[in-house]
């Protein structure tokens, strides 16, 4: 008998059951073991049903929406292969279905995959490596977040069967194939490109563009001291445009820089904004290399260290690849990327790093980050890192974190 938990991840007072629901209720072979109609009980729901399993002694429990659909999201009577499939890997949980997935890893299994983080869970199966951390989770969930996103990001070992990934209608929501069939493709070709250096760094030099506010002296102070006594770096502070909207000062910022980097027929440079702050993983020698390496590549541009990605893959041991890539405050432009730029088109609803990870497929960000954001308490471009103190903080530690689980699952996949 497969114990069920039924979930409702929305806060409503309207439950429509759908029709896989409906299934489970009539079928014999699944147990119907809880269900609250709040999903600010969704943590202490999924406590109960992870004691319950235990005391019955399941080594897994099947979680389904209130809303979710059969056949679409799950072909039950090949259920138990399914099962079997995470069981064999030992994965802390399947997802059958979802409406956000980021960072899958391919497996030896055409249709199973690592995730990062996935959002918007209809159905997924829980195993027993999860149950002893299900029961450490706090009761009460924070408002305005996704219920199930929220619950899986405590889980190292998450895994998503994709052939149910699709909608009512039966449309793929999530086409994982032709997402890593891209990502191999580019992988490919980096792994063709790339021949390890070691090369000296004695000597060399980069031009660093500082970009500040006049009104924004502490600001100034705070990121000149992070470059006292670096005589690795040629430093030239740039007045920032300023603008009403932050961000579309900042990226005019971006451009009155690469300006002055054409003038100067510059290789390779640095942009830095005035919150930078190296981490203790900085070195001259770690920097530099990475930078070598990037240009061997063919990396139109490398990033020091990001609060948040999307779509992260693994390039060389210190290089990721990235489809979108958050914060700008320190980032290596080279010069081939320069005039694309300088004509590109944009308006008054820019964002810089955004606008950068579109102009290019050719973007990186080094590992582990050398560069972080030193929280002031407020912020000139992104408001929303405004809601309270260390908020800018956690992100960065949280993207490191996430790239630490892709890197080793790749590992695991690469000695699989």
């Amino acid at each position: 008998m497969i114990p069920v938990v039924i979930y409702n991840r929305k806060i409503t007072s309207e439950i429509k059951k759908g029709s896989f629901i409906q299934y489970l209720e009539n079928c014999h072979d699944t147990k119907t073991i809880i269900y609250k109609d709040n999903s600010l009980d969704f943590f202490s729901q999924f406590k109960d049903a992870v004691t319950w399993c235990k005391n019955h002694n399941h080594d897994y429990f099947l979680a389904c929406s209130i809303n979710a659909d059969f056949p679409c999201c799950l072909d039950f009577y090949n259920l138990d292969t399914i099962i079997e499939l995470g069981t064999i890997q030992h994965a802390d949980v399947l997802v059958c279905s979802a409406m956000v997935i980021n960072s899958p890893i391919p497996t030896n299994n055409p249709n199973l995959y690592w995730v990062d983080k996935v959002c918007s869970v209809d159905c997924m199966i829980i195993y027993k490596n999860s149950f002893k951390q299900i029961l450490g989770l706090p009761d009460n969930v924070p408002p305005k977040h996704e219920i199930t996103g929220l619950f899986l990001d405590n889980f190292f070992r998450k895994q998503l069967f994709s052939p149910y990934m699709k909608d009512k209608e039966g449309n793929n929501r999530f086409d994982c194939s032709k997402y890593i069939k891209s990502v191999q493709q580019q992988q490919q070709l980096y792994k063709k490109m790339y021949h390890p250096t070691n090369s000296s760094v004695e000597g060399l030099c980069l031009p660093v563009y500082i970009i500040n506010l006049q009104e924004r002296p502490e600001r100034l102070e705070h990121i000149l001291a992070e470059f006292k006594g670096r005589s690795e770096f040629d430093i030239n502070v740039v007045q920032a445009c300023k603008d009403e909207c932050g961000a579309l000062g900042l990226w005019k910022s971006i451009r009155k820089v690469i300006s002055k980097a054409i003038q100067k027929d510059e290789d390779v440079i640095i942009i830095c904004e005035d919150d930078h702050k190296f981490t203790p993983d900085y070195s001259k020698e770690f920097l530099f290399q990475q930078i070598i390496e990037g240009y061997s590549l063919g990396a139109d541009y490398l990033n020091g260290g990001c609060a948040d990605f999307k779509d992260a893959y693994v390039i060389t041991k210190h290089l990721f690849g990235m489809i979108t890539i958050r914060c700008t405050q320190f980032i290596i432009i080279y010069k081939d990327f320069f005039s694309t730029i300088m004509q590109a088109d944009y308006d008054q609803n820019v964002l810089s790093d955004i606008k950068l990870s579109e102009l290019t497929e050719r973007k990186m960000v080094l590992y582990p980050f050398v560069s972080v954001q030193k929280d002031f308490g407020y912020s000139d471009v992104t408001q929303s890192f405004n809601q309270h103190d260390g908020y800018i903080t956690t992100l960065f530690d949280l993207a490191q974190k996430r790239l630490d689980k892709i890197k080793n699952l790749s590992e695991i996949e690469s000695f699989s």
